[in-house]
């Protein structure tokens, strides 16, 4: 039997329902009339403790109508302080939170497998179900639901920026690679390094000079160096081809 959830069925003259349930708050009293939640003080009110009362119309005929408890679980019922006398009223409060929340923690999920037997059992006859195929029914209900929507929406929000961060990374390449071509001095070094043609290759940050700061004496032919100090321009110390 459930414990934190009634279903009733509308008769298009019926406005006040049963609660039967006990909750710590009324903000935490729930309706919705065919899955949909109704606002509570506009759609409906519990007139008394244990009854709810629609205020506009009376749920249709054959509507569901769910009253069901959602306790708080964002903020807690007692905030116990340092020195203060505890009553039982008090204690009995914080431990009932607790209680209710898990009570329906097991009756939703209870709900959900429930449910999910039943679409089985409707859509192809009462059959035997394999434990998998309850599984693959579970993931297709978490897949259309609304977490499920979000999930995909944060999803899709990441592969954007990640494309976004590409596309500012080969924009960087492409401009490295238009400079280097609009450098003939350096595109020509370039070509003579990856076709072979030059045999060294030296940084330096002056001029360079035969057996100083390990350049070789007599300076190989074909050698290269960059000048580091002359905003990166290349000093050519000697002309491809011989």
């Amino acid at each position: 039997m459930a414990q934190t959830k009634v279903t009733y069925q509308g008769n298009g003259s019926t406005r006040t329902f049963s609660v039967p349930f006990p909750y710590l708050s009324t903000t935490h009293v729930r309706v919705a009339v065919n899955e949909t939640p109704l606002e509570f003080g506009l759609e409906w009110e519990l007139s008394t403790p244990s009854t709810v009362q629609f205020l506009i119309n009376a749920p249709g005929d054959g509507d569901l109508v769910k009253i069901y408890r959602e306790t708080a679980i964002d903020q807690r019922e007692v905030d116990f302080q340092n020195g203060a006398v505890l009553t039982e009223e008090e204690l009995d409060r914080d431990s009932l939170q607790a209680f209710y929340l898990l009570q329906e923690t097991v009756e939703n999920y209870s709900d959900l497998v429930n449910n999910a037997l039943t679409d089985l059992a409707t859509n192809n006859g009462v059959i035997p179900v394999e434990p998998d195929q309850i599984i693959g029914q579970l993931v297709n209900t978490v897949l259309n639901s609304q977490l499920a929507a979000s999930l995909q929406q944060r999803i899709t929000d990441i592969d954007t920026n990640a494309a976004n961060v590409l596309a500012a990374l080969q924009a960087v390449n492409q401009e490295i690679l238009d400079r280097v071509a609009g450098d003939t001095s350096l595109q020509a070094q370039i070509d003579g390094i990856n076709t072979g043609a030059a045999q060294s290759v030296f940084v330096q940050g002056e001029e360079p000079e035969a057996g100083v700061n390990g350049i070789p004496n007599p300076i190989p032919t074909f050698a290269r160096w960059y000048d580091s100090d002359n905003g990166y321009k290349p000093h050519i110390w000697d002309s491809v081809g011989d």
